[in-house]
């Protein structure tokens, strides 16, 4: 498994990790009474990017509808 993580070799360390990855939904009200709405990821702790990046994963930052 990957050990430069710092979550160890344990794979149910390395799930529960990335387990913590949250979608999280924003809306903001415009003055005229308009909803805007987005889909983002909360942000990544240096552990998940290092293991993701291992992986060749990337995480958009937000997504579309």
């Amino acid at each position: 498994m990957v050990k430069n993580t710092g979550l160890s070799d344990e794979p149910r360390r390395v799930l529960e990790e990335l387990g913590k990855i949250r979608l999280v939904g924003v809306v903001l009200l415009t003055s005229s009474g308009m909803e805007i709405r987005k889909r983002c990821i909360t942000r990544l702790t240096e552990h998940q990017e290092i293991f993701l990046q291992y992986l060749g994963m990337k995480i958009p930052r937000q997504f579309k509808k």
